[in-house]
C-alpha cells in the first residue's frame, strides 16, 4: 500500500500529500477572525465594579488598557513611555547612510549593487 510506506530518512511522517490540504473545508461559514474578535471585546464595557470613569459612565476595555499604560508611563516605566510615544510620533525609522564614489557616468545597476553590498558589510560589521 502506497500510504503505508515508512518515510524516507530525514523526512517526517506526515498523513497529507504534497499538495494536499489539511483543511479542505476551509473556515466555516460565519466564523469571526481573531482581530474582529478583538476589536468587539475592546469595544465592550466592563462588567467590574467600580468600572467607570469620573462621570459615572461605564469603561471599555479598550479605555481601561489606555489607563493603565498612561498611568505606568506616567510613572516612568519605561515601555509605557515607548509604547505611547510610538503610538503618537510613530516608531522612529532606521536610516543607513552609505557613502560611494561613483564615476561620472556609471551604471545605475552597478551603484546600486555597490551601495546595497556596502550596506550589507556595514550591518554584519565587515566594513
Amino acid at each position: 500500500m502506497e500510504g503505508n510506506n515508512p518515510p524516507e530518512e530525514g523526512k517526517k511522517d506526515t498523513k497529507f500529500q504534497p499538495g494536499e490540504s489539511g483543511n479542505p473545508s476551509g473556515r466555516p461559514k460565519g466564523a469571526k477572525n481573531k482581530k474582529l474578535s478583538l476589536a468587539e471585546k475592546l469595544a465592550s464595557k466592563l462588567m467590574e465594579e467600580g468600572a467607570e470613569d469620573s462621570r459615572g459612565n461605564k469603561l471599555t476595555y479598550a479605555d481601561a488598557i489606555v489607563m493603565v499604560i498612561a498611568r505606568e508611563a506616567a510613572n516612568g516605566r519605561r515601555w509605557a513611555v515607548e509604547l505611547v510615544m510610538n503610538y503618537i510620533d510613530g516608531r522612529p525609522v532606521a536610516k543607513h547612510e552609505v557613502e560611494l564614489e561613483v564615476e561620472q557616468n556609471a551604471d545605475l545597476l552597478e551603484v546600486l549593487q555597490k551601495a546595497h553590498k556596502r550596506r550589507e558589510n556595514m550591518k554584519n560589521g565587515t566594513d
